[in-house]
């Protein structure tokens, strides 16, 4: 032991705060509160150890809020590929792997020649996720790919756009026969976090999925252990670096809460995997370059947040004109951060700040609060129940475009020092997403 304690002097919490009024030279200490509208949370930005309400103990132990990793903080760097022809898309993942990705991530949205697409891609050096379109493409894979390499494939089916999926699907189909358990199943929070929705309601909506997958997925016969490991959480990532950190923190302790409620037999059951995407609804395509400082301080709270897999999207990736800049530092980014600035060095690494541990358990408890309550009324696939939370998220929606328009929130290139060069590249169209359009705040500012 360092002995840190013996040889520096232990100031007790007013002692600090009468420092803190002196280097501010203030009378009180409310201008370091904050309160997020967008959240409807307050916070302080500072903490003590007799102020602080939370004990979350060390990597490695429950309530698993500081995650399960003990001696780093590693993850997968995502290339994420949408897949229209084979070829071409085998062609972009083996550049991809050649720039620093050991991860890809395909979006299918056809009929695909798996060995077209695969060619070339060593899969025992790097992970693999598909994201199929159909029940019947899940199935495939999962025969002809998955079970023949469990440890180092994943099938990540959205069973909210595809809920007859359940009973399409056996028990045989969901299970590996090596016992390797592959993540099979897709909670979409990233899609969620898209149509505008709060860090919060998106773990209210994670929990809710998750939940859902772990019942119907033991109705087919798994146990707890099985079931567990079947679910992986894809994430969005926002731009409000604080929140952002503790939501990760926040849905890891949630959700070792959920799946401990069912007594799993095996500790790692306990945890979440977790993949988080950076979105496209602060980004702006007017000032593009404003872009690469909004992915990097994202993906620094994604990582420091304690995630398995990052993917920084192009910030162009869903426009009409990508540019192979955005492409390329899109790679960059995560790589920069792990080899350059080592934070995949601690696990971690904002366990036992004060003020983030309390923000962590102030977001847990309003989330928890939430999910109980609509998990109680019939979750996540009951009408009314996805009613409210179509509703919450419209009123967040709202005020993400007024605090634009109004100016109380500034976004550069977009509301404030717009970029006197013109760019014709546009964003496309909204999709829907549990029945709402996705929110790109520089397209859709005219639409509320």
């Amino acid at each position: 032991m360092i002995g840190l304690k013996d040889i520096f002097p232990t100031n007790s919490l007013q002692e600090w705060s009468e420092r803190l009024k002196k280097d501010l030279k203030a009378d009180n200490l409310n201008l370091l509160d904050r309160y997020d509208p967008i959240e409807e949370i307050g916070y302080k930005c500072y903490g003590h150890s007799e102020s602080s309400v939370q004990n979350t103990g060390s990597p490695g132990e429950l309530p698993l809020t500081r995650g399960i990793k003990t001696s780093s903080n590693e993850w997968r760097n995502v290339s994420h590929i949408i897949v229209k022809n084979d070829k071409v898309a085998n062609e972009e993942a083996l550049d991809a792997l050649m720039k620093g990705a050991d991860m890809i991530c395909f979006t299918l949205t056809k009929e695909s020649d798996f060995s077209e697409l695969l060619k070339g891609i060593q899969m025992e050096y790097i992970h693999v996720a598909f994201i199929p379109y159909s029940v019947a493409q899940f199935k495939l894979i999962k025969k002809d790919i998955v079970n023949t390499n469990p440890l180092n494939t994943s099938l990540w089916l959205d069973l909210i756009s595809n809920e007859n999926g359940w009973d399409l699907i056996g028990k045989e189909e969901i299970l590996n026969p090596t016992g390797a358990q592959s993540n099979l199943f897709m909670v979409d929070g990233f899609m969620f976090r898209e149509t505008g929705a709060s860090a919060t309601q998106e773990i209210v909506f994670a929990l809710l999925t998750g939940h859902e997958y772990l019942i119907r997925l033991m109705d087919k016969g798994l146990n707890i252990d099985e079931a567990s490991a079947c679910i992986h959480f894809r994430m969005g990532i926002g731009s409000n670096y604080f929140i952002e950190i503790a939501k990760t923190r926040a849905l890891k302790e949630l959700w070792a809460k959920v799946v401990g409620s069912y007594h799993p037999e095996h500790y790692c059951s306990n945890t979440c995997s977790i993949s988080a995407f950076t979105g496209n609804v602060n980004k702006s395509v007017k000032d593009p370059y404003t872009n690469l400082l909004r992915q990097t301080t994202e993906a620094m709270s994604a990582i420091i947040g304690g995630i398995d897999n990052i993917c920084v999207e192009p910030y162009d990736s869903n426009t009409l004109n990508q540019a192979g800049l955005a492409k390329r530092m899109a790679l960059n980014i995560p790589l920069i951060l792990k080899e350059e600035s080592y934070f995949n060095y601690v696990a971690d690494p904002m366990g036992g700040s004060y003020s983030l541990e309390d923000l962590t358990w102030t977001i847990a408890e309003k989330s928890w609060s939430l999910f109980a309550q609509l998990d109680k009324q019939g979750g996540i696939y009951d009408p009314n129940v996805a009613s409210e939370l179509r509703t919450l998220v419209q009123n967040t929606r709202e005020k993400r475009v007024q605090q634009i328009k109004n100016g109380d929130k500034l976004l550069i290139g977009i509301n404030k020092f717009t970029n006197p060069q013109e760019e014709t590249n546009q964003f496309h169209p909204a999709t829907k997403y549990f029945q709402m359009n996705t929110l790109i705040l520089e397209r859709d500012l005219t639409e509320i």
